[in-house]
């Protein structure tokens, strides 16, 4: 599903032309991306993410990078800096207080 939504995203809201010749995202394809999910790609459905594989995931940037490599290295900082840690530090934290049986 989230490959179907990409490819529809990319080929009819996303300008990377326009992207790379204005040094910026417009704010209505930020939100557009936002709604599809693409700031939670590996993020648990739990806490309102995609949840996608690893293997998903690096599908899914290799879509990006064909369409748009900006975007994909902002779609990837957003998915990097600090996610897997957070989601390991309260899984940690988690375990942590739960009652040993």
């Amino acid at each position: 599903m989230m490959m179907e939504a990409g490819h529809a995203f990319f080929q009819e809201t996303n300008d990377a032309v326009a992207n790379d010749s204005n040094e910026s995202i417009p704010e209505g394809q930020l939100e557009e991306m936002k709604a599809l999910g693409m700031y939670g790609l590996m993020v648990p459905e739990e806490y309102g993410g995609t949840a996608l594989t690893n293997t998903m995931y690096a599908k899914f940037g290799e879509l990006t990078g064909e369409y748009d490599l900006g975007l994909g290295i902002h779609t990837g900082a957003h998915q990097s800096i600090g996610t897997k840690e957070y989601f390991s530090m309260v899984t940690r934290l988690r375990k942590r207080r739960s009652p040993q049986f």
